[in-house]
């Protein structure tokens, strides 16, 4: 226990770094990075006591349970990102939250189809974590770049329209620079993977005794989703948005 409360006593050094710079930059970041930090450690921490309690009870319907939650909290999270009180708090929460479900689910019953992903605890929480932190990211940078382009296109959109566009001629013009936007920093990744940094997932596979080749063609795969995951939860969330309220120009 020693040992694991040092190397917590670690990252908090390095978040007292973090804030530390911010205070020297004036970026006013540092509340919300001691906030965050100080979220995560707990509910990693609590994660861990979960997964050690769902392994011991070996209850594989009760592990498949709990996933939708991590959909439904990163969708809660992705939710406060947006400022538009003319998005309706419960339903824009569930247009996420069906966005994220839907396209996660298909992505794990993937992975569970070429065995990647069993219903044991170790195997099917990590996973679904990695793919729901994936679907809030994505939601985060798009709603933030989404605002963006309608303020600093507003006269060009106005113009469409004055021109007889469609909304939906519209939409996929702005998605067009939305999806650039979320899944450039992505491809980015994929293309430096194994060059210039080894993935966290391939890292725990080698420690855990797995062959390299086949800790490779995990990695590949979750790589590849995590780009999946940021074109398409983007994407349909924001046409279901201007589907169920119009088209809004503030966000």
């Amino acid at each position: 226990m020693r040992n694991e409360l040092l190397i917590a006593f670690l990252g908090y050094i390095l978040v007292s770094t973090c804030i530390l710079v911010d205070l020297k930059i004036k970026a006013q970041l540092w509340k919300e990075i001691l906030w965050a930090s100080f979220l995560s450690c707990v509910q990693l921490m609590g994660v861990a006591f979960l997964i050690l309690v769902l392994v011991k009870a070996g209850v594989k319907v009760l592990n498949l349970a709990l996933v939708p939650l991590f959909f439904l909290n990163g969708a809660r999270i992705a939710r406060n990102r947006i400022k538009g009180k003319r998005y309706r708090k419960m339903g824009s929460l569930f247009i996420i939250f069906l966005s994220m479900l839907s396209v996660s689910s298909f992505i794990l019953f993937l992975y569970w189809l070429f065995g990647i992903l069993t219903l044991k605890a170790n195997s099917i929480i990590p996973l679904s974590g990695i793919i729901a932190a994936a679907g809030m990211r994505s939601l985060s940078l798009a709603f933030n770049q989404y605002a963006m382009l309608l303020r600093d296109q507003e006269e060009i959109i106005l113009g469409m329209f004055a021109l007889g566009a469609t909304e939906t001629t519209v939409s996929l013009y702005l998605l067009r620079d939305v999806v650039r936007g979320v899944a450039t920093p992505m491809i980015d990744t994929l293309k430096a993977s194994g060059v210039v940094h080894i993935p966290g997932v391939m890292v725990g596979l080698l420690v855990a005794g797995i062959l390299p080749i086949k800790a490779a063609a995990i990695q590949f795969v979750i790589l590849v989703s995590v780009i999946l995951v940021f074109i398409t939860i983007p994407t349909l969330t924001l046409l279901l948005f201007i589907k169920f309220y119009g088209f809004y120009l503030s966000m």
